[in-house]
């Protein structure tokens, strides 16, 4: 081989070996980054385990899954009841809105039949009026009559004596007129 192919060869081999040095060191120092970050979060969950355990010992003589345990069965049944108690309510809402329902519709049937006898009052004073009307109309009548008889019996009565004459005069004339 001649020395120039050489000189490429090597001049290739350090581009290579440079780049992959500058490679090695750039994974080298995000290995460490990650590893410095992993540490910080690995102390971090180690504390807070830490924590965790201290609030988790149990003190007590029962086993801390058998007090969650009791408590889910008695949540569970508190639950429950108050299912019952909503659906209850429920129906005691649906009852409600039936009632509701049929009041007003008694409201609505009340005020028909309220405009009804009111119309029905409004007629009636107004047939009362009409009578009073018809009564005073009736008794202006019944009075005229009445002195339009006395007119006439005071007609009579100054008639009677020259009726009374008259027939006198016929009986003593012997009955000729």
């Amino acid at each position: 081989m001649s020395e120039t192919v050489l000189l490429a060869i090597i001049g290739g081999a350090v581009t290579l070996l440079t780049a992959l040095i500058g490679k090695l060191s750039f994974d080298v120092g995000k290995t460490k980054r990650d590893a410095s970050s992993a540490a910080k979060n690995a102390s971090a969950a180690a504390a807070d385990a830490k924590e965790a355990r201290e609030q988790v010992k149990n003190t007590h003589t029962t086993n801390l899954r058998e007090e969650q345990d009791e408590r889910h069965e008695e949540i569970t049944a508190a639950l429950s009841n108050l299912r019952d108690v909503v659906d209850g309510l429920k129906s005691s809402t649906t009852e409600t809105a039936r009632d509701v329902r049929g009041l007003r519709e008694d409201h609505y049937s009340t005020r028909k039949d309220m405009g009804l006898i009111h119309a029905q009052t409004r007629s009636i004073h107004r047939e009362i009026s009409e009578l009073k009307a018809v009564d005073e109309q009736t008794r202006q009548e019944h009075l005229d009559a009445v002195a339009e008889r006395g007119r006439q019996m005071n007609q009579l009565r100054s008639d009677i004596p020259g009726i009374v004459q008259r027939e006198i005069r016929k009986t003593q004339d012997g009955g000729t007129s």
